[in-house]
């Protein structure tokens, strides 16, 4: 079970509670022994003496970005507890998309903390504990995912590489009741497309994933389920889900649940459904995540998320930091009554996690008023099954003589995109976000964006 059940709040409102209090305890510790953020403090007029409850909290604590903790300091030192560093374990950089680099900094005693905290979501995810399981982490090469030595899982370090992956599923499969894979979408895509022509029948294992690391669309779910020949409502357990980690904080921060699949799988075939869930009409279908408010406490703010990683244990506090993430926080409570209103009272959780509606980086290219954002255009390519096995998943979305441009990498081996696909794809484009865009497809190698990275970083969809 997840942490926050060993405890003695047992309401979702009692857990909130005790995530808001032990958020003003982490502040007043980062700010009693943080040299850097108690010069913050100062430079703010900020007496940390006046934070007595959450509201104190949410008016006067400032809000830090990776510009005012990582790139206005020469010694890293003046970030962690007493300006040392001498309790360090273990190391998690970010990604360097933004163009600079931030880190997570753990001690011995965060590491067994985040092992613990992943292995349950394994647990009540998948049932590790009773199924014995082999973990394939397909992750970029440093991502990677902690595990205690007596846990139940078995573990692979594979990296981004598709030959090493199947090579594990197609000698390792007998050996285990069900095979965990954990990757970007696009890795995980080609996986599974290229099974067959090794000889796999993915639809007759036992195979769970994980998506890491980005934003997904509901219809990329569907085109990977067909794949399998799996069904979401014929499952008990999740099939295919999603999971975000914050570099500076650890993996696994967000993390979908079967309900939570089956919520937004709900959503994205009816409108109305959305709206109801989610508000007024958006540009794309959020992602619902849950998370453990015993870890991190989440807010947001002009649609920003803003984390504070919880615990006196850490070398590095984060006190209301903005990830750069877009999202909505929803209280469980909250949640439940829309889904017994919308007729989808059988979906509520059993567990009362508190939700994000997570809306990614919101990175788009505007067009007289009117926004096309990079999710809109995921969804679209994995909406015909046609046209997403004829497409790798990368794109760039740009603008070339004020003229939206969507330019597409087709999968290896296919010379051209039909003219058909292409017809129907401007044509959802302008029917979902009112731009018009010049379509350019690209055989595999001679994409012009990105391929020197070859799935080991973050690829911007955008430019």
């Amino acid at each position: 079970m997840l942490e926050f059940f060993t405890l003695v709040y047992k309401k979702p409102e009692d857990i909130i509670r005790y995530s808001e209090r032990r958020a003003i305890d982490t502040f007043r510790h980062a700010a009693r022994t943080v040299p850097a953020y108690r010069e913050l403090l100062r430079q703010r007029g900020v007496d940390p003496a006046t934070i007595k409850g959450i509201a104190d909290f949410k008016k006067q604590v400032p809000v830090i970005s990776k510009k005012e903790t990582f790139l206005e300091h020469d010694s890293i030192q003046k970030l962690c507890v007493k300006g040392r560093l001498s309790d360090l374990k273990e190391i998690l950089a970010s990604s360097g998309f933004s163009g600079a680099y931030s880190f997570g900094l753990s001690t011995k005693k965060d590491v067994l903390t985040s092992m613990a905290a992943i292995e349950r979501v394994f647990e009540y995810i998948f049932d590790v504990r009773e199924k014995r399981s082999l973990l394939v982490n397909a992750l970029a090469m440093g991502v990677k995912v902690p595990l205690r030595p007596e846990s139940p899982l078995a573990k692979i370090d594979t990296g981004p590489r598709v030959d090493t992956i199947l090579a594990v599923i197609k000698n390792f499969t007998r050996c285990f009741e069900q095979i965990i894979l954990i990757g970007a979408n696009n890795l995980i895509k080609q996986v599974i497309e290229e099974a067959p022509g090794e000889g796999i029948d993915l639809t007759r294992l036992n195979i769970r994933i994980i998506l890491g690391g980005d934003f997904f669309p509901e219809s990329l779910r569907s085109y990977l389920l067909s794949l399998l020949d799996r069904h979401l409502e014929g499952e008990k357990k999740m099939v295919i889900g999603s999971s975000l980690g914050v570099s500076e904080i650890g993996l696994n921060i967000f993390f979908e649940t079967r309900e939570t699949v089956l919520i937004r799988n709900k959503a994205s075939h009816s409108p109305a459904l959305a709206r109801g869930l989610f508000g007024q009409d958006a540009p794309f279908l959020p992602i619902l995540f849950t998370y453990d408010p015993t870890r991190i406490y989440l807010e947001e703010e002009d649609g920003g998320l803003l984390v504070t990683a919880l615990g006196k244990e850490r070398i590095m506090p984060l006190v209301r930091y903005r990830t750069g993430d877009r999202g909505k926080v929803l209280a469980y409570g909250e949640c439940k009554e829309k889904l017994a209103r919308l007729g989808l009272g059988k979906y509520v959780p059993r567990e009362p996690f508190p939700f994000v509606l997570f809306c990614g980086r919101g990175a788009h290219v505007d067009m007289k008023g009117k926004a096309l954002y990079q999710e809109t255009v995921r969804e679209i390519l994995y909406r015909n099954k046609r046209i997403a096995a004829s497409l790798s998943g990368f794109f760039r979305l740009r603008k070339a003589a004020g003229v939206p441009v969507l330019e597409l990498q087709l999968k290896k081996g296919k010379k051209a995109l039909e003219r058909a696909a292409g017809e129907y794809i401007t044509r959802a484009v302008l029917k979902a976000s009112g731009v018009r865009v010049r379509l350019r497809a690209y055989p595999y190698s001679l994409f012009p964006y990105g391929m020197e990275m070859d799935m080991t970083r973050k690829f911007e969809y955008v430019g």
